[in-house]
């Protein structure tokens, strides 16, 4: 049975005189499903938004009720025998919020009810029932990274509570199949649902931007929802007609026809067999379970007080329990990275900046380059154009001032290579200038001397044309005359 945790809860007051922050919490035990020792994390900090008379549920009881609701999944999670992280309510659950009635000791699941005695009795969906109650007033915070990774147990606390949106059709519908062609208003009602009950770290995920984080994650857990379903749904030898009528009493009939008749579709059929062959080839696969690469990650950075780069990562989540590589294949890729990261190939950054990566690392040079839109061995979120480890230096030690000097050297001479490219552009813009107005004047000059050439030809000719023509006239004029005389000749 797992160990029970308190649920700290702050108060924010009104006005700067009576703000004040009170928490109250029990070191968090260790757990199985995300890998965290005894580091006094808490796994849910409720947040108090508005404070007074109205309302009817004390600060005690909610925090009871978070309280019980916790420990209950977490006993029902370690005796299920099927776990599944994102499974949700009905679509009435999420639509309306779930009052927690009692004693405040709901468990947070529906249980399945056997058809006979011989019938295990299972767990049945995930509700996150105890969130979906919460007072208006209050809100629960999710930590993160400084690359945008939630992380801890309130962030597998989120995540799991985001997934429970996958079975409801008003919030994230099982179509289209793409989920950037899902239509806007689902995307905004899901939204206005994420933020009436939890908060984020404004510093790391500026306010514009974290409706599109929030969707990026959800359309993540969609995807994985449609795969469990055509794992459970779709199997060998079942028609068509039998996947549609072993419909599940969540989903909404035209959405899953719909789904149903894409599993079927033969150029979707020959997709995935290509894709299942070339999944096969991939003999080396990652022993982390449900523990997110951010998580193992930010276990490591606690472990060793300082931050750990996706080579690290690597090593530890391809590695047996006792340590031993899961083959001889990554046995030789870890120690080649191994011999890179002592022979001062190291990364340095910030403890809580997330798994470190750039273009050169240790990993990159063993694995290859990254290929276009997405970065290997960092989880879920980071990519190639967002924040990342790219523009922190290697470094030969862990002295911060060292670093900050040869980024320092490093700014100046990319300063004085950047002016010197620019003065090296000015100067060929001026000689391409000066050449152009060179080549005109030459072209100017020829044209004029052709034109002069062709102009003192023309005279000639009409000088010549112009002797001729008088010639001409006067042999005209002088025609009666010789004309007479050979008359008066004649007559004599």
């Amino acid at each position: 049975m797992g160990k029970k945790r308190q649920l700290p809860v702050v108060e924010v007051g009104e006005g700067p005189p009576r703000s004040r922050q009170r928490g109250k919490g029990l070191a968090a035990a260790q757990s199985r499903d995300t890998g965290t020792h005894d580091t006094g994390e808490h796994p849910l900090t409720v947040v108090e938004v508005a404070v007074g008379p109205s309302h009817a549920r004390s600060r005690e009881c909610v925090q009871e009720e978070l309280r019980a609701a916790y420990a209950a999944d977490q006993q029902a999670r370690e005796e299920r025998e099927d776990v599944d992280e994102t499974q949700p309510p009905s679509p009435g659950a999420l639509v309306q919020d779930t009052p927690i009635v009692g004693n405040g000791r709901e468990e947070d699941s529906v249980q399945e009810t056997p058809q006979s005695s011989n019938v295990k009795n299972k767990r049945g969906v995930t509700l996150m029932s105890c969130i979906w109650a919460l007072p208006a007033h209050q809100r629960l915070t999710c930590p993160l990274n400084k690359s945008g990774q939630s992380i801890g147990q309130s962030g597998q606390t989120f995540k799991r509570w985001l997934g429970t949106f996958c079975l409801c059709q008003a919030l994230c519908p099982l179509v289209p199949v793409n989920w950037t062609h899902v239509p806007d208003h689902f995307k905004e009602n899901a939204w206005d649902k994420i933020q009436s009950k939890w908060q984020f770290e404004p510093e790391i995920i500026k306010p514009p931007n974290q409706m599109a984080w929030a969707m990026r994650l959800l359309g993540e857990l969609r995807r994985n929802r449609r795969t469990k379903l055509k794992k459970k749904y779709k199997v060998k030898d079942k028609s068509i007609g039998d996947v549609k009528l072993a419909k599940p009493q969540w989903a909404d009939t035209q959405d899953y026809e719909e789904l149903v008749d894409y599993w079927f579709d033969p150029k979707m059929v020959t997709l995935v067999d290509k894709n299942k062959r070339s999944r096969g080839l991939q003999k080396d696969i990652a022993r982390s379970g449900p523990i997110s690469f951010a998580q193992t990650a930010e276990n490591m950075a606690k472990e060793s007080g300082q931050a750990v780069e996706r080579a690290a990562v690597f090593a530890k989540v391809y590695s047996k329990k006792d340590g031993t590589p899961i083959s001889d294949g990554v046995r030789d890729k870890i120690d080649k990275m191994n011999e890179i990261l002592n022979n001062g190939g190291s990364l340095q950054g910030e403890r809580d900046a997330g798994i470190l990566w750039s273009t050169d690392d240790a990993f990159a040079q063993v694995m290859g380059k990254e290929r276009c839109g997405r970065v290997r061995g960092v989880g879920f979120g980071p990519t190639p154009t967002g924040r990342s480890g790219a523009n922190l230096p290697c470094s030969t030690g862990p002295s911060s001032s060292e670093t900050a000097h040869r980024m320092t050297e490093l700014e100046n001479s990319l300063r004085d290579q950047l002016a010197q490219s620019e003065q090296r552009h000015q100067e060929a813009i001026a000689a391409l200038h000066a050449r152009h107005k060179e080549e005109i004047a030459e072209i100017r000059a020829e044209s004029d001397a052709r034109h002069q050439q062709q102009m003192a030809e023309s005279k000639r000719q009409m000088d010549e044309c112009l002797a001729g023509v008088k010639a001409m006239l006067q042999g005209f004029h002088e025609f009666p005359s010789m004309t007479q005389a050979m008359q008066d000749s004649a007559a004599r």
